[in-house]
């Protein structure tokens, strides 16, 4: 019996859908969308950093100066709320899989609008 019901697809309605996307946004308030905060520039020099290479060698790669570099660096840990490379790169992380999470649930949002007010939800959300 458990596993004929595990093996049913879950079902929500919209505005469970949107329940717990007002969830996931309350817990995770502070930390925003990255995009929201980051400038172009200072997104992809924390995409960079996540390569571990040396920060000489991002700066050269885009074509600018170490100094200008630093700055970038100062605003981006500043932002995220962090004080280096290692703790950037785990908040990014962690902000990205939550945005994710955030795209998916509205995209299902979107298509129980378009499609009737019950469809299939194949995610399982656990409590972060």
């Amino acid at each position: 019996m458990v596993k004929a019901a595990a093996a049913q697809p879950t079902v929500f309605r919209e505005s469970v859908v949107h329940e717990m996307t007002e969830r996931i946004k309350a817990k995770n308030s502070d930390t925003g969308a990255l995009e929201e905060k980051l400038t172009a520039r200072e997104f992809e020099i924390l995409k960079h950093l996540t390569t571990g290479v040396p920060l000489s060698a991002i700066a050269r790669q885009l074509h600018i100066s170490q100094n200008t570099m630093k700055t970038h660096l100062r605003n981006v840990y500043r932002k995220l709320g962090v004080d280096g490379r290692y703790s950037a790169v785990e908040k990014a992380k962690k902000l990205l899989l939550i945005q994710t999470i955030l795209l998916r649930l509205r995209a299902w949002a979107r298509h129980l609008i378009v499609c009737g007010p019950v469809a299939q939800f194949p995610i399982q959300l656990t409590e972060f």
